[in-house]
């Protein structure tokens, strides 16, 4: 019977820690795992609440966005639904 013994792969540590970039990997998989079964509202809801959280950054960030968003009314009546989304302009470039 042979037994792996990780003193015999040189650099191993125990816990082992991936890489960074697969890490990323393996949250994303994890992430897709978790909602693959999600209902069309359930998945409608989680991207308005990721969008919502990346609109909130364009607008504490970004100059054009405080005031494109700004026009738009937000975040005063933030992106609640699909069609809130006709709020915003299109952008020309």
């Amino acid at each position: 019977m042979v037994f792996f013994h990780l003193r015999s792969v040189p650099g191993a540590a125990w816990p082992p820690l991936p890489a960074p970039d697969i890490s990323q990997v393996w949250a994303a998989y994890l992430t897709l795992d978790r909602t693959q079964w999600l209902s069309p509202p359930e998945l409608e809801a989680l991207q308005l609440r990721q969008l919502h959280a990346l609109l909130l950054h364009c607008f504490e960030q970004v100059p054009y966005y405080r005031r494109v968003l700004s026009e738009a009314d937000f975040p005063a009546h933030p992106i609640a639904t699909v069609a809130d989304l006709r709020r915003i302009p299109l952008l020309t470039r």
